[in-house]
């Protein structure tokens, strides 16, 4: 079963309280906004912020299709992103960080999102344990950096929980504290491209009837 928590907790010296989400699997929408001429940009990684995990078990992350509103099933080529536990790209920033380190999400390859559509970036993590904590933004929270109320969303997305995979919930007035990072490619450059056949089966025949 997939479950779905939060918590307050005190940030020492600041008088502060911080909302930490944590989810055996969510998604956080957004629209791609290709530069002026462009149809589509190329997504190299993305940016979460991690404050505690489970600790034996990793996590890992994916890019998804909306439909109609919704999170569909369709996984964009590429996306897909496991890290175990004890992998080298995690970083924790424990209550208390004032100078927060973020996990990059690199993908094997540039991910090739359409302009003007909405995806999903869908978290899940190993074994659905609900111990993994990310940072959010909530309207009427404190912000842990400025020490200020949250009175807007700076964000254009909408975070979704899910208990089965399939039916995606809307939480109102929440962010996922995320950054998204393109490809930036350099024009005029020289290259070479190496090209090869694909294998080929070779049958040995012999000559003459059986």
């Amino acid at each position: 079963e997939q479950k779905t928590e939060t918590e307050d907790r005190f940030i020492p010296g600041k008088g502060q309280t911080l909302e930490i989400w944590a989810c055996s699997c969510m998604a956080y929408s957004f629209n791609v906004q290709a530069p002026p001429g462009e149809d589509g940009v190329f997504l190299t990684s993305v940016d979460v912020f991690i404050e505690s995990m489970h600790p034996t078990l990793g996590v890992w992350f994916e890019i998804r299709e909306m439909i109609a509103g919704g999170v569909s099933k369709n996984q964009v080529p590429y996306s897909e992103v496991w890290m175990k536990r004890n992998d080298a790209r995690i970083n924790l920033n424990p209550v208390g960080t004032t100078n927060f380190v973020p996990t990059n999400v690199n993908f094997p390859a540039p991910v090739y999102l359409l302009n003007n559509t909405s995806y999903a970036f869908v978290i899940h993590t190993e074994g659905l344990n609900p111990d993994t904590y990310f940072y959010i933004s909530r309207l009427g929270e404190t912000d842990l950096l400025t020490g200020s109320q949250v009175t807007s969303r700076k964000l254009t997305g909408t975070l979704y929980t899910t208990n089965n995979n399939l039916n995606y919930d809307i939480v109102p007035d929440v962010d996922l504290t995320i950054k998204f990072n393109r490809a930036q490619f350099t024009i005029g450059s020289v290259g070479s491209p190496i090209l090869g056949n694909k294998p080929t089966e070779f049958l040995p025949l012999k000559s003459g009837a059986d």
